[in-house]
């Protein structure tokens, strides 16, 4: 008789303690049969098959349950009745895609079958399965177009998954055979694994200033060559990822949502853009109907959307804001992928083509420039999080305007911080840079500045040379040219007045005493960086009051400390034009 443990069936109806086979698979077909989820489809024709397909709407992607891969393996196990524990396995696979999206499910479906595997039909070799938990590692396999299975080194949360799948479906199916022993022990050893907490690797902040100022000039110097057949292709192709860019570095929105935003998303009467939400419980509301969010934005933005719904107006129509008939057209015949011709969405994992597509043609063979560090599809929504936090905005509002489902989601972004801070110090020290151009520069030509600081930083201190001069008064770090001294703004913590309009150095002095200065620019940073942290803390505390309103105190320290914040990050970018210091030197 197939026994189920009742605690786990969260998705099915309360059964009788006296457990009914027929009853039970009864159930599941049901389940199977009603299968509705606006962001996924059942392409099963019956419960019976053994092999279901499952298809998911935001990455295109098929799954395939292959139930009768299990059959040759549970031969081994001769306690097993096989036909029961497929019936018992296919059950468990319903239940949780009735609660989890079908990628999610087939990770649970790979693991149960990697250590069905390796125990032979769920028979033995548990002491190698806890042997390789306690090593950090898994069994599964090699890699994805690959048969053979191997040990992995994997992350905490790796481990974590492929030990519950196990221990899911032996609490599920409680006629599995196997000594209660082990299941304490693998009970046990989960307790044991922490999450780790690695933050997402976003590239350096000098990379991605340089794909921001390479996506700019791309647009700007393909809008007076529109008629060109050549231009406006190559304009319509990467015009997705210029939407990608200023669409979620302001809107923190992730990848598959900005590919599932519809093609009438704009408002006819503001300038607003309404687009999906798609990290929710799986609900039955959620399941049926998408969750939408309308929020502004700005005029450029909004004429940028319109100027790519015209330019793919004459391909085939589409029910998206992106036209997968003109990416299939422009890009796809070009690169080597495995293509699903028939699907109709611009995906997840065509944008990451198409930007590793923008840094290979525009970047690298038509700008001559090498970026290491390439951005991926979720890094603008995490960057955008991090800006919305170092603008003052709470706790409630960013999780309004990212959409998180749990706000604790928001805390993993605190320590990218520094991260921000040091990209918007480099971002203000390029505009101190091209304020000495009145023209629209390219990103080589950016770089080209960047070579030539120093002159420029020189010529700026020494507008007048103070050795002919005697109205200058040399000081233990430079000179001051304002005869008034005593200066009123002296700060004793620093040998020079670096923030004062009156101080200036020689080239020469500059030079000698370059080790001082970093070391005293160094203080300034650290000083920045303790405000980070203690900014970091303030969104550690609770946003609401008791009545369920913004703390309006804690509200008022969040705007404070950024102005602070501001203020040094504004300083350290001009230092860093006017003395030729490297962010990476302060640290």
């Amino acid at each position: 008789m197939l026994k189920i443990n009742h605690k786990v069936l969260e998705d099915l109806s309360t059964l009788d303690n006296a457990f009914d086979i027929n009853k039970n698979i009864i159930e599941a077909q049901q389940l199977f049969n009603e299968y509705f989820d606006i962001k996924s489809f059942n392409q099963t024709k019956d419960f019976e098959s053994n092999i279901w397909s499952f298809a998911e709407l935001v990455n295109g992607q098929t799954y395939y349950f292959n139930f009768e891969s299990f059959q040759p393996l549970l031969k081994f196990n001769s306690n097993l009745v096989i036909s029961e524990c497929i019936l018992a396995l296919k059950c468990w696979i319903i239940l949780h895609l009735n609660s989890k999206s079908p990628s999610v499910t087939y990770k649970l479906f790979s693991n149960l079958y990697s250590i069905c595997r390796l125990t032979k039909g769920f028979q033995t070799n548990y002491e190698k399965l806890i042997q390789l938990i306690n090593s950090g590692k898994v069994y599964s396999r090699k890699n994805s177009k690959s048969n053979d299975y191997v040990t992995k080194t994997v992350a905490p949360e790796t481990i974590l998954r492929f030990i519950n799948s196990f221990l899911s479906f032996s609490k599920f199916y409680t006629d599995l055979p196997i000594d209660p022993h082990y299941i304490q022990i693998l009970e046990d050893e989960r307790a044991k694994i922490k999450s780790s907490n690695s933050n997402r690797d976003l590239p350096p902040p000098k990379d991605i200033l340089v794909f921001k100022d390479c996506i700019e000039y791309f647009f700007i110097t393909h809008q007076d060559k529109i008629t060109d057949k050549l231009k406006f292709n190559k304009l319509t192709k990467f015009f997705p990822v210029i939407l990608w860019w200023d669409i979620t570095s302001i809107i923190p929105m992730r990848p598959s949502e900005f590919c599932l935003i519809k093609r009438d998303c704009l408002s006819l009467t503001e300038n607003t853009l309404t687009f999906p939400r798609l990290k929710q419980k799986r609900n039955i509301k959620n399941r049926t109907e998408l969750t939408y969010d309308t929020l502004p934005i700005p005029k450029e933005l909004h004429g940028k959307i319109i100027q790519y719904l015209q330019l793919t107006s004459e391909y085939e129509s589409s029910e998206y804001l992106i036209s997968f008939a003109a990416f299939k057209e422009l890009t796809l015949k070009n690169i080597k992928s495995s293509i699903n011709y028939e699907q109709k969405i611009f995906t997840r994992e065509y944008l990451q083509k198409l930007i590793e597509c923008f840094y290979m043609e525009v970047i690298k063979e038509e700008y001559n420039l090498e970026i290491s560090n390439q951005l991926k599809p979720g890094d603008l929504r995490h960057i955008a999080i991090i800006s919305l936090m170092m603008q003052g905005y709470d706790r409630v509002e960013i999780e309004r305007l990212a959409g998180h489902f749990d706000l604790n989601t928001q805390y993993s972004y605190g320590n990218h911080m520094k991260f921000w801070i040091d990209t918007d110090i480099q971002r203000l020290t390029n505009q101190f840079i091209l304020q000495n151009t009145e023209n629209f520069v390219s990103p080589q030509g950016v770089q080209e500045y960047e070579k030539l600081l120093d002159e420029i930083a020189y010529s700026e201190f020494n507008t007048y040379s103070h050795d002919a001069s005697s109205n200058f008064i040399e000081l233990n770090l430079g000179y001051c040219k304002d005869t008034t001294m005593p200066c009123p703004s002296f700060n004793w913590n620093f040998t020079g007045c670096y923030f004062c309009k009156h101080w200036g150095i020689s080239l020469h002095d500059l030079q000698e005493k370059r080790e001082l200065i970093i070391k005293e620019i160094s203080v300034i940073y650290n000083n920045l960086q303790k405000k980070i942290n203690y900014l970091v803390g303030l969104y550690n505390l609770h946003h609401l009051d008791e009545f369920g309103k913004i703390n309006p105190e804690l509200k008022t320290e969040l705007r404070t400390t950024f102005d602070k914040i501001e203020y040094d990050k504004t300083s350290l970018a001009r230092l860093q034009y006017l003395l030729g210091v490297e962010i990476d030197e302060l640290k």
